[in-house]
């Protein structure tokens, strides 16, 4: 049963990571990161155009900051309540969960798997 919670807490942060699309936010915060440095350096515009340039990237990189943080916190909170709960009812042990997900043989399986299906998803798109 312990598996089985493991389980569903990786599918559970994986499917709320997904379903706020935390992958590409994180995308863009590192473009808008980029786009901010090539600003910065740009001899052609003047300080006041790389103020506003700045401010614009600031405040974008600001949202971001708190849809990652709390769609982060929330994709780990949320199933490890479920499981919180599981316990509650007396269907599956916290504890043996979570020692589950650290253990060696629910680590090396799930290391494998999600790099043959990134692989697989990536050749896909080629």
């Amino acid at each position: 049963m312990n598996f089985v919670g493991a389980v569903l807490i990786l599918v559970g942060f994986v499917a709320i990571i997904y379903a706020l699309k935390l992958i590409p936010r994180g995308i863009e915060t590192v473009a808008i990161s980029k786009r901010a440095f090539a600003d910065l350096r740009n001899s052609e515009i003047d300080d006041d155009a790389k103020e506003a340039a700045m401010q614009s990237h600031a405040k974008r990189l600001f949202a971001l900051f708190f849809v990652l943080f709390f769609g982060g916190a929330l994709a780990l909170t949320l199933p490890a309540a479920l499981i919180y709960f599981l316990d509650y009812l007396g269907v599956m042990s916290f504890d043996g969960v979570l020692d589950t997900t650290i253990s060696w043989e629910f680590l090396v399986p799930t290391t494998v798997l999600s790099l043959l299906v990134l692989w697989f998803v990536r050749r896909r798109k080629a």
